[in-house]
């Protein structure tokens, strides 16, 4: 039989260092592809603004509370893409607490900065210390109001 090879030596030094850098790139973008999913997605931009309190429309103890909406990211969202998220001051997700939106500067399919949110607990308790969470879809995070003792 024949010899092909003439050489018994493997692959160039250079041709091994690119194969790795190569290798390299690849399992790093595997991997940025896979974690990011976890994250929110590539490309999903961040969502952005706040609530404000409103002491002059609240009535903490008496469990009903305003907040004045100011959103930067999506600037003018479809209502029904908008999250709403009432928290206790345990961190829990609380069942018994109302919200509706008020329409201030928007009309009724959208929202905007302006708009109110009125907060209300369906048994008239306090709300000292509720945490109002808002996200959106196709946005990540969330941003929010605390209702003060």
């Amino acid at each position: 039989m024949k010899k092909m090879w003439k050489s018994s030596k493997g692959v160039s030094p250079i041709i091994a260092t690119i194969l790795m850098v190569a290798i390299t790139v690849v399992l790093a973008s595997v991997l940025y592809v896979l974690v990011s999913g976890y994250t929110g997605g590539v490309g999903s931009p961040p969502i952005s603004g706040a609530l404000a309190f409103r002491a002059d429309q609240s009535d903490i103890s008496g469990g009903n509370v305003t907040f004045v909406l100011s959103m930067q990211a999506p600037a003018n969202p479809p209502f029904t893409d908008v999250s709403v998220t009432i928290l206790s001051p345990d961190g829990d997700i609380v069942s018994n607490v109302t919200y509706e939106w008020v329409h201030v500067t928007s009309e009724s399919t959208h929202l905007k900065g302006g708009d109110r949110i009125i907060i209300s607990h369906t048994a008239g308790e306090s709300l000292a210390e509720y945490e109002v969470l808002v996200s959106s879809v196709g946005y990540q995070g969330t941003f929010g109001g605390k209702v003060p003792t």
